[in-house]
């Protein structure tokens, strides 16, 4: 295991269809998802609104985030991880073969937006956040098919 990562494996219902979706959108069931912060909060926060549906695999050295992307279905993505920002961690993600999946960038501010946009992120949200708001995004950005 890579040091900086962690994994936290969901317990998955018999007959569970991870290709269920709501209006046409993806939901956050049965996916692997990467989530890039140092902030234990934001972490909890994650969980949270993850627990039961997704495998999380935790980064909080930003520097690891390539080599744990690996066969991830969607990312998660703090504004600012040790001495990397948002903007940085999505270009890398970005510039992965094959691609791991839309990214979605925690922001401190709904003002940081245009960050995110440039980076080019997938979506974004602004902290603190509901876990309905996050599974809500991350559903907006995996169009059914492209996760899981």
């Amino acid at each position: 295991m890579l040091e900086g990562a962690r994994v936290a494996s969901a317990g998955r219902p018999v007959g569970h269809d991870p290709h269920r979706s709501v209006h046409g959108l993806a939901t956050v069931e049965d996916v692997r998802v990467l989530l890039v912060s140092d902030a234990a909060w934001v972490r909890n926060q994650v969980h949270g609104a993850l627990s039961g549906s997704a495998e999380i695999v935790e980064v909080t050295d930003p520097y690891q985030v390539e080599t744990a992307a690996t066969g991830t279905d969607l990312s998660i993505v703090d504004m600012q991880v040790g001495s990397m920002g948002a903007m940085a961690i999505t270009r890398a993600l970005k510039a992965i073969t094959p691609p791991t999946g839309p990214i979605v960038v925690l922001l401190d501010r709904s003002a940081d937006a245009f960050i995110a946009k440039r980076a080019g992120a997938d979506g974004w949200l602004a902290k603190p956040f509901s876990a309905q708001a996050l599974r809500r995004k991350l559903a907006e950005v995996a169009p059914v098919g492209a996760i899981g």
